[in-house]
């Protein structure tokens, strides 16, 4: 069963072994441990999908607020009933700002979408990021994107209550407590803790455990597949020579 957010904490002021500095936030801390574990490895488990709706006369979409790397998109077509769009197209704003200077028609039914995530202009802190897109939908959730991306560590808030869990698998948490324990000894006394080393000798045995089994489905990489062929032909989108 996974620890609560407090329980992580007082782990942490264990590690210290006197009341931290008041400048010292030990949940600011967990949460930078948090950080670092989601990016150590392309963990499986960052994977899952959502779907977004379009706003009408509104140029962007408003991503999952645990959004971190576009995988896959496509329209999401359950009802069955063919929208203004047929198709995403993942494009740059660079590129699409292009095609607006040129007069460029998209090409037919297909939506562009600049997936890297981007801040308001505002550049307020509240200020949501934004996947805009091309052309601009005319229509409430026409279309809406389905999209299968990894997630982000998202942090946890400072209002959070004495029950709530830490959201990471439960195989992840020894590495979670020795990491925190860790960044919150390194911080604190300035001195290198040997929960780092433990962490990352944990984390390294999670990356064989969760690591072992190749996510999509196309030949192994470096397999007998990937290797030179040259008696055959190669088509358009062959990419197992």
């Amino acid at each position: 069963m996974s620890r609560t957010v407090q329980q992580y904490i007082d782990l942490m002021a264990h590690a210290i072994g006197k009341t931290p500095d008041s400048r010292h936030v030990l949940l600011t801390v967990l949460n930078n441990a948090g950080n670092y574990i989601f990016g150590y490895a392309p963990w499986r488990w960052r994977k899952t999908k959502a779907t977004v709706g379009s706003v009408e006369d509104v140029d962007y979409f408003v991503p999952p607020t645990d959004f971190a790397q576009l995988l896959e998109v496509g329209i999401d077509n359950t009802d069955g009933t063919p929208g203004a769009f047929l198709r995403v197209q993942p494009t740059t704003l660079e590129h699409m700002t292009r095609m607006k200077q040129a007069f460029t028609a998209p090409i037919g039914g297909t939506l562009y979408i600049d997936f890297e995530s981007t801040v308001a202009a505002s550049g307020a802190a509240n200020a949501l990021p934004r996947w805009y897109c091309y052309p601009t939908p005319t229509a409430d959730d026409d279309p809406i994107i389905e999209v299968v991306y990894n997630r982000r560590w998202v942090n946890i808030p400072t209002n959070f209550t004495v029950n709530d869990l830490v959201p990471i698998p439960v195989q992840f948490d020894m590495a979670l407590m020795l990491a925190g324990r860790a960044f919150a000894v390194l911080l604190e006394n300035q001195s290198s803790p040997i929960e780092l080393g433990a962490a990352n000798a944990e984390l390294d045995r999670l990356k064989q455990e969760f690591g072992g089994v190749q996510t999509d489905f196309g030949p192994v990489r470096g397999g007998a597949l990937s290797r030179p062929r040259h008696d055959r032909h190669v088509i358009l989108g062959d990419v197992t020579f």
